[in-house]
């Protein structure tokens, strides 16, 4: 199997951009205020939907290509 070189320089920065996308997954959104037959009440806008933690999206956010890619990565340590 061909050894594929991390793109990483050190562990600190890997477990940021861990940690940043675990964030980024968590969408972004602000609230307004509506009124409606005379009663004001917050509303949330999305502006990113929330989505799921997965592989793949890690994989992507790291600068991979592929899960495929991240895999033979942590599988060739």
């Amino acid at each position: 199997m061909k050894k594929t070189k991390t793109k990483f320089a050190s562990a600190e920065e890997l477990d940021t951009l861990i940690a940043q996308y675990f964030d980024w997954i968590e969408g972004k959104y602000h609230t307004v205020q509506k009124q409606t037959k005379g009663i004001l009440t917050d509303e949330t806008v999305w502006e990113r939907e929330p989505e799921p933690a997965t592989i793949a999206g890690l994989a992507l956010y790291l600068g991979y290509i592929s899960r495929k890619e991240l895999c033979m990565v942590v599988g060739s340590k």
